[in-house]
């Protein structure tokens, strides 16, 4: 673990073209995640946070403005370069959990690691598997698994890289809400203990309350900021 990242957003747009129409989607926004801190998303459907998420974890790119990483920007980067990035220094969390259902939950894990070539690190992926309480499922497939386990899983996976960045989309928009709060202390309690800048983007308010940090958007701005 590299510790958090320190990430700078400096007048940020992004905008998109429909037919004849433009649709502006982030208007000049601007904020920042200090390194290590637990930051929550809020906002209404269509306010931009996912699509500030996908600018953060560099799966797009700005209209205009810029992000720095550690005071690095990524403007000029080629493709290759934002992947070898993304790959080394972030990860990601989203609604749907997206686990492979042919392969155990040990395998969902190992998964980024395969596909970057790097040496299987199996002994991580178990530990990082008894951190968020699946233990005892090492060798179960995701249609064994409940709802909020497969979440588990996923949370693992996108740890298992030991990203300095973490984002999360929605991640517990398909639990119930005991599993939700239990997925999302995970997460929270994971950020400090590894030091890790973590933002997650949900809709809702009492997740919201138990983060260090909560930025609220609307029609594509940063509307209000409260550090607890």
């Amino acid at each position: 673990m590299m510790g958090g990242l320190s990430v700078l957003v400096k007048n940020l747009s992004r905008s998109y073209r429909r037919a004849e129409r433009t649709i502006e989607v982030l208007r000049g926004l601007s904020t920042s995640l200090p390194p290590g801190s637990f930051t929550v998303l809020t906002g209404p459907s269509g306010a931009g946070k996912s699509t500030l998420l996908h600018l953060l974890g560099t799966l797009d790119r700005p209209t205009q403005g810029e992000i720095l990483y550690d005071g690095r920007s990524l403007q000029g980067a080629s493709d290759r370069e934002m992947a070898a990035f993304r790959n080394a220094r972030i990860g990601f969390i989203f609604q749907f959990h997206h686990l492979l259902p042919e392969f155990t939950a040990l395998e969902n894990v190992l998964m980024p690691t395969w596909i970057a070539g790097r040496e299987e690190d199996a002994s991580r992926a178990r530990r990082l598997l008894g951190e968020v309480g699946l233990e005892h499922r090492l060798g179960h497939k995701p249609s064994e698994l409940s709802g909020g386990e497969q979440q588990r899983v996923a949370v693992a996976r996108a740890l298992i890289m030991q990203p300095a960045l973490l984002l999360a989309d929605e991640p517990t928009g398909n639990l119930d809400s005991h599993t939700s709060l239990e997925v999302f202390t995970l997460l929270r309690d994971l950020s400090e203990r590894q030091a890790m800048t973590c933002l997650v983007a949900t809709h809702n308010e009492v997740l919201a309350r138990m983060a260090h940090r909560h930025l609220a958007m609307d029609d594509g701005e940063i509307v209000s900021e409260t550090v607890s």
